[in-house]
């Protein structure tokens, strides 16, 4: 469809066969314009066709931003495509900004919906509706367009989340992850950083799950500053950072913030920490709490080197590392780190999997006090 323009009217049924797709190339408008109880229809050719029958619908960067999908359905696309390396989706995003009104897509072969390289949805978009994909809802290539998803339904799908793949996985401007019902699942081994010249903030909602898989970390304000921010409505909305994976913990290595986190704007309050305290290969100095060996680099949350108040409040740490500590205080400092266990703050620690609640940080290059971990509560 380079350049050329098609306009699909209420009631419309394209059938496409199998193994073929359906793509807006360069300067190329496709108009999908249904109406309630009228959608368009795009589906495989044949009777009572199986998922991933056909590969799916594909808007490349370079398709006419005029390009939109209303009031309609891509059903039992999501077949692979042999040639490229491209997750197979019903429908697969190359465009920054794609408009969608009741766009659904059901019974994927592979992922509902991909964004890939720069793709994304437009700030209007919504609502999205994604079922039955046998891959999962959505996977997305750049951390900086997940915040693009709309509203909708994404349940009812082999894997009920959104995958952020990180392939860019640096967010370098402030993003809001709001809850869309399944939960982002961060791969293994992967860093999910916030960080860059104009302190962006990475901004959960209330409700929302951010799943790691092993040895996967979220790093803020490392090599340039940034700010998290996630705050649950009391405690049936928390903020869930969590392993993804089953079995023994810990499984990931932690919220980390680094010496250019902006302390000041970042906060963990009614939140939940699961799952966290695998080694973060950062061997920072501090000052080891009194009683049982504990490993420095098992941490469910580390402040390297800065000056954090009231950071974390009303936050529950659960299944943690039993050789560390849920909060590490690292680095050297003016003063001593305010006490994360004082019950003002309303923390709460699962004593019989950490094996302390935090670390202290060295003041004037000493230690002057070594927390004991019977200070728990």
């Amino acid at each position: 469809m380079a350049g050329a323009r098609l306009a699909l009217e209420p009631c419309a049924l394209v059938l496409v066969g199998e193994g073929r797709d359906v793509v807006v190339q360069d300067g190329a408008t496709l108009v999908s314009e249904g109406e309630p109880g009228r959608p368009v229809r795009f589906d495989a050719e044949g009777d009572a066709p199986p998922p991933g029958a056909w590969r799916g619908v594909e808007v490349r960067r370079r398709a006419n931003p005029e390009t939109r999908f209303v009031w309609t359905h891509l059903d039992h696309a999501g077949a692979p495509a042999a040639e490229r390396g491209d997750p197979p989706a019903g429908l697969r995003v190359f465009a920054p900004s794609l408009r969608a009104s009741h766009l659904a897509v059901a019974s994927s072969g592979g992922w509902g919906v991909a964004l890939q390289e720069a793709g994304a949805f437009s700030d209007d978009a919504g609502p999205l509706t994604v079922r039955g994909a046998r891959e999962g809802a959505v996977t997305v290539a750049d951390v900086s367009r997940v915040s693009t998803l709309p509203l909708g339904d994404y349940r009812g799908n082999a894997r009920d989340e959104v995958r952020v793949e990180l392939r860019d996985a640096v967010l370098t401007a402030s993003a809001r992850w709001r809850d869309l019902g399944v939960r982002y699942r961060v791969p293994a081994s992967r860093r999910l950083r916030v960080e860059g010249a104009d302190a962006p903030a990475l901004t959960l909602d209330p409700g929302v799950t951010v799943a790691f898989d092993d040895d996967a970390a979220l790093e803020v304000g490392w090599r340039a500053p940034g700010a998290l921010v996630a705050v649950g409505d009391g405690p049936d909305a928390r903020v869930s950072l969590v392993a993804a994976g089953e079995g023994a913990r810990p499984r990931w290595v932690g919220v980390l913030f680094g010496p250019l986190a902006v302390a000041s704007t970042s906060r963990l309050r009614w939140a939940r920490i699961e799952g966290a305290g695998r080694p973060s290969g950062a061997f920072l100095p501090h000052c080891a709490p009194a009683g049982p060996e504990l490993d420095p680099d098992r941490a469910m949350v580390t402040f390297a080197s800065i000056e954090a108040r009231n950071v974390i409040r009303d936050t529950l740490f659960v299944a943690g590392p039993t050789a560390g500590v849920a909060v590490l205080w690292a680095g050297d400092r003016e003063g001593a780190p305010e006490d994360v266990t004082a019950p003002s703050h309303g923390n709460e620690f699962d004593t019989n999997s950490i094996g302390c609640p935090q670390s202290w940080a060295r003041v004037g290059g000493a230690c002057p006090v070594r927390p004991s971990c019977a200070r728990r509560p």
